[in-house]
């Protein structure tokens, strides 16, 4: 297996799980809140998967999200990788406020 150097953020959403924990032990009373987060992920799989610049044929970007986690990573030999990958967490973090 060949590894590629990326740079990458790795991005906790702080108190989904204790979201999903008040969900369970209450029933429906904390359910708006943990269906919000969800969407939250939903959207920034959706909207990261995006390219922002769309003539540019070599952008490396790749997003995932796995349980209460979203990992965005580009290649560190892509120009402006790092620049990028900061524009993405401003975006996301703009994307949490909203």
């Amino acid at each position: 297996m060949e590894y590629q150097k990326r740079i990458l953020a790795f991005i906790d959403v702080l108190g989904f799980s204790n979201a999903i924990r008040k969900t369970i032990k209450n029933g429906n009373e904390n359910e708006a809140e943990t269906i919000k987060i969800y969407n939250f992920f939903e959207d920034a799989q959706e909207l990261l998967s995006k390219s922002f610049n769309n003539n540019k044929t070599d952008d490396s970007r790749v997003v995932t999200h796995f349980s209460d986690s979203i990992v965005i990573s580009y290649k560190v030999s892509e120009e402006g990788s790092g620049s990028r990958l900061l524009t993405d967490v401003i975006f996301l973090l703009f994307r949490c406020v909203t």
